[in-house]
């Protein structure tokens, strides 16, 4: 035996021994338990939670009907997947070069009230492991997978490839060191394991590597069985059990296997000779493959395993092997078990490892709570959230576009981006990002798109960036950072030189600057007392605030009379104020809000709107120009939205003549839930818009929305408020349940309110749907339809099936999740700007039919929609 030998068997040995009683090494998962669960299973194999394994996923218990004695402790949970498209666990510490069997379990046990049968891809890192397809409620179905572990970790990973949800049951993961995977470094994925001769199903501790051998007793010939040990004696790369070896079929004419499979194969046949022969008893067993002789003829040893198998992969589709004897032998063939695996080639590629450092580095170093898991790039269909890749060598793509937009990033700009070298485009917009700018930035030579806009970045701007800046080859965003313009220039910087200068000249300059300051005070007041006939309401409360915001554009009546040419086209028309088309003097359209109720709660109102206005600035939200307080008249200007109000776009007057495609309602989704998440998450401190509907939500005339109308919005006092207690304000049939209940306003609300906005999208009905003689809110009439798995029933006809069917059920799970009842149970802004991208990606990708039905899984959410005896529209 060569030195070689001695090292790889002792190798063997002491996984043998590692994997033993003490199970070291294995993972055994019971997926979807909750966290903190151990429990020993009934062969002794300790299972836990799957919690610290995987960051995506919900827990569920399967239907109580499922629930018996005979179904398996890992079978009576289970953790599906509803909110990504791909979801994936790491397992792991692994050791480099070893191989390991990895299991996953599944069982659909009705967990989610549906009755549709899940099917979808299950992944082994970045290739395809096995389509999951099951039977019913109760098909348990285990698949098994051998891969030699390349880096200390595995990614076993699950694709929602339709519009039904994927879920496992369990996950399980031992070392195994044996000949089992080819020299090529494919995976194999197990097609059949079969203990000849046994009556029971054997796994651990009978196999100390937990191999699942499946019994047959006698469908292929007379059963034999020894209690004598079986050992292996000169092979032990095998690891045989000695229970899996003790029994076998014999039979007296050839014994025949056959199966069909379209994948290359690997055969592993083993034999061990049960009786002990007398007088002239032999056995000369051969082989043949399709007819075709597959071995030499060869004998055993007693109570000595043996085992025959394939080097290279057979390729047939059509297998018939069959085990037959010597002319010479006495005794006819004998098998005591067979394993057949399907190959699974490793494509071998790989994110470029210099960027998957980067953006595992930028993911580690904020915190970052998002689904990125595996690598970032690949499978090409799937990357991460909010990354674009290049494929131009397919196996090694780089990141070339990054957006991190509104996604909580705290303190400086991180190195690690640096690292992304090809990286062209930059979003970092809408965090709470602080210091300098760094150098760097201008340095990196593909970058040619940079947002910074929204942060709070301070001078100065390197001069890399600005030279880059200067001619042309990369474009900066700067706005929303309270010391830097728009063009990157320093308003910090500025204000200091001008304090030196006044500190150095102090005692002069000092009394001449106070004496100009007053002399330009009375002018002013005098001027604004003969222009506007009033002061800006001496007596009432909201004064100071008023006062503070001169340096708005301030109208007289006379202007706003000239605006609108008397106010001679009325576009819009509410409770509480009438709105006009109007030009100002340089051309810009605009419309003009005139208030029309006199009341304290009316300046009040008006007062806080101007306020926020002055405050916000955002690509989807409607841009202020100014207002106008002129004795009872109280005027506000904003930009002219061509487009009317989403209500409108959507209102039953407008089916003949306006459809709105799907496409162009995702869009209108993401673009006001994306100013809405800039109030939350973008403003600081954050701003509750309160009053969120679908009549203010305005579009220009390419059908862009913007958010409109903050009369009622409340500016949280603190950044880590939880909630105010305020009276209840808002419209019936968008306000939040919780908050009418309780007068507890959170942004969560506002999350409510937008579900609702998601709804009226999907359907084209308003928040109060009529039916017949009865009025009931859209999450009612929404959920039995659901429920039934027929998204095609609160389509609005008017998009005649025109829609991808997995977007639309995308859609329909984010505004439910939006509706939850408790707002704790809603998700962020943001995790509904993330969710509407994915729907319009999966929009991108293809069209799906109406007649294609479809199902969802209500993770979580309520299934009896909301209580109207909480509501205050459902009366």
């Amino acid at each position: 035996m060569s030195t070689w030998d001695c090292v790889y068997l002792l190798l063997c040995a002491t996984l043998y021994l590692r994997v033993g009683g003490a199970q070291e090494g294995f993972i055994s998962l019971d997926c979807g338990a909750s966290d903190g669960t151990s429990y020993k299973s009934d062969i002794g194999l300790s299972y836990t939670s799957d919690d610290s394994y995987i960051s995506s996923g919900v827990a569920k218990q399967i239907s109580s009907d499922y629930l018996t004695s005979s179904i398996a402790q890992i079978y009576h949970r289970v953790r599906s997947f509803p909110q990504y498209t791909r979801n994936c666990y790491t397992l792991g510490p692994l050791t480099l070069g070893w191989r390991y069997i990895v299991r996953a379990s599944f069982m659909y046990g009705n967990y989610d009230g549906l009755s549709s049968v899940p099917n979808f891809d299950l992944y082994m890192g970045l290739d395809l492991w096995n389509m999951i397809q099951l039977d019913n409620a109760t098909h348990v179905l285990r698949t098994e997978i051998i891969k030699i572990a390349t880096s200390t970790s595995l990614s076993v990973c699950l694709l929602k490839t339709n519009n039904s949800m994927p879920s496992i049951s369990g996950l399980e993961l031992r070392p195994y060191n044996g000949i089992y995977s080819p020299e090529n470094g494919s995976s194999l994925v197990t097609f059949k394991r079969i203990d000849f001769g046994s009556t029971k199903e054997s796994r651990f501790p009978a196999d100390p590597y937990d191999r699942i051998w499946t019994p047959d007793y006698n469908a292929y010939g007379t059963p034999i069985s020894t209690d004598l040990q079986v050992k292996e004696v000169y092979d032990k790369r095998f690891g045989l059990p000695t229970a899996i070896m003790q029994t076998a079929v014999t039979s007296s004419t050839p014994i025949t296997i056959s199966w069909t499979t379209s994948a290359d194969i690997y055969i592993f046949m083993h034999f061990a000779e049960l009786i002990q022969y007398k007088g002239n008893q032999t056995r000369n067993l051969t082989i043949a493959e399709n007819g075709q002789s597959w071995t030499d003829p060869f004998s055993l040893d007693y109570l000595v395993p043996l085992t025959v198998y394939s080097t290279s992969p057979d390729t047939l589709g059509d297998y018939s092997f069959s085990i037959g004897v010597a002319k010479t032998s006495t005794l006819g063939p004998i098998v005591n078990a067979i394993e057949i695996y399907e190959a699974r080639d490793v494509t071998g590629f790989s994110t470029n490892q210099q960027d998957v450092d980067a953006i595992t580095g930028v993911r580690d170093n904020y915190g970052l709570k998002k689904n990125w898991i595996s690598d970032p790039c690949l499978p090409q269909r799937y990357p991460w959230d909010g990354l674009d890749c290049s494929y131009g060598n397919p196996s090694s793509p780089r990141i070339i576009s990054l957006d991190l937009s509104y996604s909580g990033l705290n303190g400086s700009i991180t190195n690690y981006f640096y690292q992304l070298a090809s990286i062209h485009s930059l979003n970092l917009s809408g965090n709470n990002l602080e210091g300098s700018i760094p150098d760097f930035l201008g340095k990196m030579t593909s970058l040619t798109t940079l947002d910074l806009s929204g942060n709070d970045f301070s001078c100065p701007i390197p001069s890399t960036l600005r030279q880059r800046m200067d001619d042309g080859s990369l474009s900066v965003r700067f706005d929303n950072n309270t010391q830097l313009s728009l063009d990157g220039t320093c308003k910090k910087k500025q204000h200091n030189v001008l304090l030196l200068v006044l500190s150095v000249c102090a005692p002069t300059i000092f009394l001449f600057v106070l004496g100009i300051v007053l002399i330009m005070i009375l002018r002013r007041k005098k001027n604004m007392r003969q222009n506007q006939g009033s002061t800006l309401r001496g007596n009432n409360a909201n004064t100071h605030t008023l006062s503070a915001l001169e340096s708005s554009c301030i109208f007289t009546y006379g202007d706003i009379v000239t605006i609108t040419n008397n106010f001679e086209r009325r576009i819009g028309k509410g409770g509480s104020a009438d709105v006009f088309y109007g030009k100002l003097i340089d051309g810009r359209e605009v419309a003009v809000k005139s208030l029309t109720r006199t009341s304290v709660q009316r300046s009040k109102e008006f007062a806080a709107e101007i306020k926020l206005l002055t405050k916000v600035h955002h690509k989807y939200l409607v841009s202020f120009y100014g207002f106008c307080e002129e004795g009872e008249n109280m005027v506000l200007v904003y930009e002219y939205m061509s487009g009317g109000d989403l209500m409108e776009l959507l209102s039953e007057d407008s089916r003949s003549s306006v459809v709105v495609s799907w496409k162009q309602r995702l869009e209108i989704g993401l673009s006001s839930a994306t100013g809405l998440e800039y109030l939350h998450s973008g403003c600081r401190p954050p701003i509750i818009h309160r009053d969120v509907k679908t009549s203010n939500i305005l579009l220009n005339k390419n059908l862009e929305a913007k958010i409109a109308d903050f009369g009622l919005s409340k500016i949280c006092a603190t950044d880590d408020i939880t909630h105010m207690t305020t009276a209840v304000a808002g419209t019936a049939g968008y306000m939040d349940p919780e908050y009418y209940n309780t007068n507890k306003l959170t942004e969560k609300s506002d999350v409510y309110s937008f579900g609702v906005v998601l709804l009226e999208l999907i359907t084209g009905h308003r928040a109060i749907v009529t039916l017949k003689s009865q009025r009931v809110h859209i999450l009612q009439w929404v959920t039995p339809k659901i429920m039934s798995g027929d998204v095609a029933s609160i389509a609005d006809p008017r998009l005649q099936g025109r829609y991808n069917v997995n977007s639309m059920w995308k859609v329909v799970e984010i505004a439910l999740s939006c509706g939850e009842e408790k707002a704790i149970r809603r998700p962020t802004m943001t995790e509904v700007v993330n969710g509407l991208k994915v729907a319009i990606e999966i929009e991108d990708r293809g069209s799906v039919r109406e007649g294609v039905s479809g199902s969802l899984s209500f993770e979580g959410h309520s299934q009896s929609g909301i209580d109207s005896s909480v509501y205050p529209s459902a009366r």
